[in-house]
Formats: C-alpha cells, structure tokens, sequence
C-alpha cells in the first residue's frame, strides 16, 4: 500500500512552475499517502542533480517556495534503496531505466520526457492522463483474512521499508492462525534484501486481558519450536509485552508500523474462519501522516503509552 517511485530530479523544477502540478505531487506524495520517493541515486547525488537543474532555471520567489516545499515533501521519509546501480556517465533517466529492469523494479519512474516510450515512464507532460498500473493506489482495501492476501496486500509497505512492528495485542505464537500470516509477511520483508543488517522488525502484544497467558508461558510459546521455524534464519525478532495504566489507554487496535508509514486493521491480522468455515474479511488502511506519528510516539518515544511488562529477542541462527 505504500509504493516507490524514482523522481528525475530535474522534473521538481518543472512542478515548482506550475501550481496546478505542484498541488497534484503534493497531494499525492509523502508520509501518510501511497507514493514515496526512491533514494536513487544516493540522496547526496540526487540532491546534486536537483541543485544544478535549479542553478541553470529561471524559476521566481513563488516558484523557488513551491520547489523548497517539493524539496521537503519528498525527501522527509524517503525509500532506501537496496543494492542499486547507477553510471554517472549516462543519464538519470536511463540510469532508472535499467535499475527498473534489474530484480526489485520501481512502481513507476516519473521524468520530465520519455524518450525511449518505456511504459514504466510516467512523462511530465502527460500528468494527469499516467496510466491507472503505474499510478492508481489504494489508500483502504477490504480483503479477506486469508495469509497470503493479508501478506500480498501489505507487501509494497514491506518490501520497501526498514523497521517493521506488527502490533497485535492478542498475537499467540502457539496458534497456527497468527504465526501463518507473520510467516510470509516476514518473507515480503525481507524479500529483496541482500543482508539483515540495519533492519528491526518487532512484535507488540499486551499482558492486559482477560486469560491472557502468565509472563513465563507467553515467552516459551515463541520459544517452541514451531514459532521458530517460520523465522527466516539469522532475522532476529524483538517481543515486548505492555500493561496498560489504569485510566489510561488501552491495548486493543492492531497495527503494522514501518518507518515509511502504517497500516490499521480492522479485524487484525490474523488468519481467520468462522465455525462454518466461511472466509472472514478486515479493511487494510492506510494511516494519516498525524496518526501515524502519534502511534510511533505513543509506542516507540521516549515516553511510551504503556509499560513494558517484558522483552525479549527470538533469532533462528
């Protein structure tokens, strides 16, 4: 639900010029919204590129704010790009191209022509006319609570993002139905990485509910065996169990947080059936850029909402 795009430097300069293309990026770009921009190539190059098209524009002070706030859209979260290559002898945009050939593609790639007619090139002059495959996006979605469509729906925020915290607060490691569904969303995020460093993934249960398991029997369930073999091997899993304050809020909604963005389910993200075994449904949403921040300061601040009951690390060497 959270998608990467390769942006031509040069082409902001040209969104900067016109108001109505300068609200249509910004609209549609950005912590909160479907579309995030590719590090490609590494920021500092890419940052380059944009200054020296700005330095040789004949762009005015209301054009030189909108690209100063382009600037700032873009680049406050931004998808780090694993493993790519880049020529400094050819082009930006053929440089793109051929990335977008290699494993791991781009959504699409936006530049200011198209001169190759690749259709994965979203041409500026052709805004607003950009093909629905490279462009429509679901910020909801109502699927059914199947492993794979949970894990194939989110798959675009995992396969793109480097911290991942499942926030489940039923969540039993014992039971086939939560571990099915973790087990490929672990493979979706991990799936274009070459190693495992500089990523966190974590699981956020609560100790605040009825029958809720005692402390030592919670921890030996992800500690069996069977939890373990769904662990991609050498992924190591952070745990962390809340109680929640009396009078305070309380543990219940579930959540997929990442750096890039988050996700709200409605019915978690467990597998589920009901006793006639028949398919259940939950809405996947896409979290506003002020939920999502609070979230990541109500469980990830300094000052967390809750109090850590424990904590501990799985990893599957």
């Amino acid at each position: 639900m959270i998608c990467e795009y390769a942006i031509e430097p040069d082409v902001l300069i040209e969104w900067a010029k016109n108001q109505l293309s300068y609200k249509y990026i910004a609209d549609n770009f950005g912590l909160g919204k479907s579309r995030m921009m590719a590090e490609y190539p590494k920021f500092k190059n890419w940052r380059k590129k944009l200054r020296k098209a700005w330095a040789s524009s004949d762009i005015g002070d209301f054009e030189e704010a909108r690209l100063t706030a382009l600037f700032s859209l873009l680049t406050e979260k931004k998808i780090k790009r694993q493993n790519y290559q880049y020529n400094g002898e050819d082009s930006w945009l053929k440089n793109a191209e051929i990335e977008n050939q290699r494993q791991k593609p781009f959504k699409a790639i936006i530049a200011k022509d198209n001169p190759r007619k690749k259709t994965a090139v979203l041409s500026n002059k052709n805004m607003g006319s950009w093909a629905d495959k490279y462009w429509l996006m679901n910020k909801s979605k109502r699927i059914s609570k199947k492993a794979e469509i949970i894990a194939s729906t989110v798959a675009p925020m995992l396969q793109n993002c480097n911290q991942f915290i499942l926030i489940d607060p039923y969540f039993r490691a014992s039971k086939t139905n939560w571990r099915h569904p973790l087990e490929l969303m672990l493979i979706e995020f991990l799936k274009y990485r070459s190693d495992l460093k500089n990523i966190e993934c974590e699981i956020y249960v609560s100790a605040s509910y009825d029958k809720a398991p005692s402390k030592e029997f919670f921890e030996k369930e992800f500690q069996n065996t069977k939890f373990k073999q769904i662990m991609p091997t050498g992924l190591s899993l952070t745990v962390k169990r809340w109680r929640h304050r009396e009078g305070g809020e309380k543990l219940h909604d579930r959540f997929i947080l990442t750096d890039i963005g988050g996700i709200l389910s409605s019915y978690g993200f467990d597998e589920f059936y009901d006793y006639e075994n028949h398919e259940q449904t939950t809405s996947l949403i896409l979290l506003e850029k002020q939920d999502y921040n609070n979230l990541m300061d109500q469980y990830t601040g300094d000052s967390p909402e809750f109090d850590l009951e424990t904590q501990f690390t799985i990893r599957k060497n």
